[in-house]
């Protein structure tokens, strides 16, 4: 299971990402968005670092969960993605959706995600991070950079 969330400010942008296996061993993931977005691509970008992630560490099926009704309704298709950089975001998950067996993704209130929220948050406020957190910079957008 992944809980994603992002944070997005008038100058920082972070996604955060928490996968945890059935048996309770979790791996978190933060990074810094270093190019111009919106708080719905954030999300996005939350949720590709959970799935580029899982690949990595050869999860075969994901189930995500995130507070994000756009970007949850957009991939479950009850929700047309009109904006450009959004269908490039949907295009990005889908294709990182071949590399599983299954995946779930649905969106839950903010509480139900908290750990996610916590860690997007205090990446957001440049607070010291937990030392298990991996961190990295991002300088291009999802769909414009290699997984």
């Amino acid at each position: 299971m992944a809980h994603t969330d992002g944070a997005w400010g008038a100058a920082r942008v972070r996604a955060a990402a928490i996968i945890t296996s059935p048996t309770g061993k979790a791996a978190a993931f933060a990074a810094r968005q270093e190019f111009r977005t919106t708080n719905n691509i954030v999300e996005y970008e939350a949720i590709l670092l959970a799935l580029w992630k899982a690949r990595a560490m050869g999860v075969p099926h994901i189930i995500i969960r995130m507070d994000s009704q756009v970007a949850a309704r957009q991939i479950d298709k009850s929700l047309q993605a009109c904006h450009l950089e959004l269908t490039k975001y949907l295009a990005a998950f889908q294709k990182a959706e071949a590399n599983f067996k299954g995946i779930s993704v649905r969106s839950m209130p903010r509480s139900e995600i908290a750990n996610a929220n916590a860690l997007a948050k205090a990446a957001i406020n440049n607070e010291p991070l937990p030392a298990h957190v991996l961190y990295e910079v991002l300088h291009g957008s999802a769909p414009h950079r290699p997984p």
